[in-house]
């Protein structure tokens, strides 16, 4: 399995001295086809043309298995990511939360903090219209630093921004921290630009949580989840103003809390 394919020029000569020996390479893009169109990377074309080197193609979407079949691949299947390991060992809800209600939300977004592709610093934009509407709540953005960002860097634009009352760079949590963080929270949060099939969705899923992100159509977990709101990309006021209507109203809140359970199950 080459798990390389969107990043390396060189993978098709293994791909094809495997195949001279007789053993077959089966290639695993782990993103959205279009990634290379929106980070610049001049590889479609060239994917395009050394595919068929390949055995098989696994793709994360339904969407991208037509993407490549369309490109002249039809060794293209689906199939989605397996679950994470803390998804796997946690003990799943059973019933729906409770809107906060009297006291202050919690927010979360957890993840790496790269920004090419999570975006984590849109978070303090989506912070400040929060905050602009007088609304009572705590944002954790949990996760490592990346190449692009780090703890510090988002720490120094929390506090230009004056929110440092209100948004907290959690910085690495695992296993039970990472678990309780996620378990205190009220909504999920994610603000990604591109992904193929992102882990911490089901993983906010399982523990109830109503989810508020940025659009990404092609998820093959959005398909029937009735616990996700979504909003135009970089729209921060729009993705501020769905955190608002989910934490406002028990009632909705409670059947978006109910959707997740029932996604993560499924």
């Amino acid at each position: 399995i080459d798990h390389s394919i969107l990043y390396s020029l060189v993978w098709p000569t293994f791909a094809l001295a495997a195949r001279a020996e007789g053993i077959a390479t089966i290639g695993w893009a782990h993103n959205f086809a279009l990634r290379p169109v929106l980070l610049g990377l001049k590889r479609l074309d060239f994917q395009t043309r050394h595919l068929p080197a390949l055995a098989t193609f696994v793709v994360l979407s339904r969407l991208d298995v037509a993407f490549w079949k369309l490109r002249g691949m039809p060794r293209t299947v689906f199939l989605p990511n397996p679950p994470s390991d803390i998804f796997v060992a946690q003990a799943r809800r059973s019933s729906p939360r409770t809107a906060p209600r009297g006291r202050r939300a919690e927010l979360i977004w957890w993840g790496r903090l790269e920004e090419r592709t999570k975006r984590p610093s849109e978070l303090i934009a989506v912070a400040s219209e929060l905050a602009g509407r007088g609304v009572d709540f705590r944002l954790r953005i949990v996760g490592p630093d990346w190449n692009d960002l780090s703890g510090s860097d988002l720490e120094a634009r929390v506090a230009r921004a004056g929110l440092e009352s209100q948004v907290e760079i959690a910085g690495l949590l695992t296993g039970g921290d990472l678990q309780a963080a996620i378990d205190s929270a009220d909504v999920f949060v994610n603000t990604s630009v591109i992904e193929g099939h992102p882990l911490t969705l089901p993983e906010a899923q399982s523990h109830g949580l109503p989810v508020a992100m940025y659009d990404l159509p092609w998820l093959e977990l959005l398909d029937g989840n009735e616990g996700v709101v979504t909003t135009p990309q970089r729209d921060a006021a729009a993705l501020a103003a769905a955190i608002v209507t989910i934490i406002s109203d028990p009632q909705r809140y409670e059947k978006l809390s109910s959707g997740p359970l029932a996604a993560a199950e499924r």
